[in-house]
């Protein structure tokens, strides 16, 4: 009696959840961390509601918001990247992408981050909304960068523990929780799992590519993810799997605008997943640049300080190009890799040219001269590997003119 008690307070305070959230969203620190099942559920029924309730007008807009975001980018599997974004903002360790075909191929993609609240669910349903607006180190586009997956098929699913839905383009409905998957999902960490249906021109050769083409490389510049894995279900033989060790090397400090700067540098590892012989390993120098008084973000909150970082090759180097944490395809030309907060297009494809990515670029050319000085102070080979030199495969001209 005392159980179904609770349960029947526990859905009427998930409806009322819904009503809050959806009347009151910028006012989100009340939402339950470690709501009960009945809870979440009440919730994302009560929310599908609320979305079916809108005029017209409204669910037409949303839809074509929603249908937008399959476009959003040329780049057809832009959303896994994406993914990886969102997981490094919410201190996920992994990324685990995997493949398998229970009457129909789907691709599942999880990581072991900050659990999903209602919040997330919100902001996953209504294109180009975000909880993550006020945080200025967020790289990720928690709602419509996420929404790129339809371009691979859908309607997606979510599964984050207590919250299990399906993600249509009406609103969300509950859906049935899954299984564990062995070395993929465990519903009992709070896992957060995303299960995309996929269209037939998607095969886990294209999937199994676009995890490859990541590589251990995308993890040099994030803050918390260091292993991507893809496990194909269905045939074992084609799994990878990359990850990084960061070791501190030393500190030091650079001088902007009269204000001395710490510098962290590190040594990147590869320890799983090197593409040739030789395992690459990278000097990683990061330091969190004050922002100059006027100078602001495009559309993303800007911090007191902005990062910086810069990665040169010691073994296994070839050319890298620029980062905004992610690899973006934009190369350079040069042997080390230049990361930056920078203001990119919406499809991520090009950077906008504006003073902020200037500025950013003008400040990458301080940091890497000090860096360069630094390794030859302390050893001559090392020092070489600093020095921006243009690689046989060129492209400089392309990013110049990108931030010029």
């Amino acid at each position: 009696m005392v159980a179904a008690i609770v349960e029947v307070e526990d859905e009427v305070d998930g409806r009322k959840a819904a009503d809050r959230l959806a009347n009151d969203w910028e006012n989100r620190d009340w939402v339950p961390v470690s709501p009960s099942p009945v809870w979440a559920r009440a919730a994302v029924i009560r929310f599908g509601e609320i979305m079916a309730e809108q005029p017209s007008i409204f669910q037409a807009s949303m839809k074509r918001a929603d249908k937008g975001a399959s476009t959003l980018s040329p780049r057809p599997f832009q959303g896994i990247l994406e993914c990886l974004q969102n997981a490094d903002d919410l201190g996920a360790q992994q990324l685990r992408v995997a493949f398998r075909n229970r009457g129909r191929p789907e691709l599942l993609i999880v990581h072991d981050g900050e659990p999903v609240t209602f919040a997330n669910v919100g902001a996953m349903m209504i294109p180009w909304l975000s909880t993550k607006d006020g945080d200025a180190d967020a790289a990720g586009r928690f709602g419509i960068g996420q929404r790129t997956l339809n371009a691979l098929g859908g309607p997606i699913e979510l599964h984050a523990s207590p919250f299990h839905l399906v993600m249509d383009t009406d609103g969300p409905r509950p859906c049935d929780p899954e299984s564990d998957v062995p070395r993929v999902y465990d519903g009992s960490r709070r896992d957060t799992m995303l299960v995309i249906p996929l269209s037939p021109k998607v095969t886990s050769e294209a999937i199994a590519g676009a995890v490859g083409e990541l590589s251990a490389e995308s993890l040099i510049f994030l803050t918390s993810i260091r292993e991507l894995t893809y496990n194909d279900l269905e045939d074992p033989a084609c799994n990878l799997r990359f990850t990084v060790e960061v070791e501190h090397v030393h500190q030091g400090s650079v001088d902007f605008d009269g204000t001395p700067t710490e510098v962290a540098v590190h040594d990147v590892r590869v320890v799983a997943g090197a593409t040739s012989g030789l395992a690459p390993s990278f000097r990683r120098y990061s330091i969190r640049r004050p922002v100059p008084a006027g100078e602001a973000r495009a559309n993303k909150e800007t911090g007191a300080t902005t990062p910086l970082g810069i990665c040169a090759p010691l073994t296994g180097g070839r050319p890298r190009g620029l980062y905004d944490r992610m690899p973006l395809p934009m190369p350079t030309g040069l042997l080390i890799g230049l990361n930056a907060q920078f203001d990119p297009d919406a499809a991520r494809s090009t950077l906008i040219p504006n003073d902020w990515n200037l500025a950013r670029m003008k400040d990458l050319g301080r940091l890497v001269g000090w860096a360069a000085l630094d390794a030859f102070a302390r050893e001559t080979a090392i020092g070489w590997t600093h020095v921006p030199l243009a690689s046989e495969a060129g492209g400089e001209d392309d990013w110049i003119d990108a931030a010029a």
